[in-house]
C-alpha cells in the first residue's frame, strides 16, 4: 500500500498565491464533496500537523487548479 505525503507549506503558498483566504478554500472545496470542509482542518494541514484524505486533497487541488504532484512531499511503500 501507498501512502503519500503532502507538503502543508506549499499548500499554503499555493492558496495564498492565488489570492484564496482559508475560508474562501473550504467554500470551493465543499461544494466540490458535496460537504462541509472545517476551516481548521485546512490549517492543520498546511501546518503538517494532519494529512489530508484523497478526496480531500483531490478537492483541494481541483479548487487551486493544480496537479496533486506539485505538493506531496514524498510517496512510501507500506507492504
Amino acid at each position: 500500500m501507498l501512502t503519500a505525503n503532502v507538503d502543508g507549506q506549499k499548500l499554503r503558498e499555493l492558496r495564498e498565491s492565488r489570492e484564496l483566504t482559508a475560508r474562501e478554500l473550504t467554500e470551493q472545496m465543499a461544494k466540490d464533496l458535496g460537504r462541509r470542509v472545517h476551516i481548521d482542518t485546512i490549517y492543520k494541514i498546511e501546518r503538517g500537523s494532519r494529512q489530508p484524505s484523497s478526496k480531500l486533497l483531490g478537492a483541494w487541488c481541483r479548487a487551486l487548479k493544480t496537479d496533486r504532484a506539485i505538493v506531496l512531499d514524498s510517496i512510501k511503500d507500506c507492504a
